[in-house]
């Protein structure tokens, strides 16, 4: 097929599902690598589409069935990952 001289598209770069049901499997891929994971690093890039990501939502439920307090890094952690926050607006 001719493409006028493009290259062609990257395999699903455009689907943004696809990205999303991938994302998914490489935070659970990452946590059977390594299940005693520590507090994810902070990024504006954390939100992972509708859902908090996976590793954030571990680290925060094991902070919590611990009884720890939340610090001050565990609640911007928390506000980054939000799915309705927008940090690059």
């Amino acid at each position: 097929m001719d493409r006028g001289g493009q290259a062609p598209p990257f395999l699903h770069s455009e689907n943004h599902s696809f990205k999303n049901y991938a994302s998914k499997f490489l935070d659970v891929a990452e946590l059977v690598k390594d299940p005693e994971t520590s507090r994810p690093a902070l990024s504006p890039d954390l939100r992972n589409g509708y859902e908090m990501p996976l590793s954030v939502r571990l680290h925060l439920g094991r902070k919590l069935s611990s009884a720890a307090s939340f610090d001050g890094t565990d609640a911007l952690l928390w506000v980054l990952s939000l799915p309705d926050t927008y940090p690059d607006q």
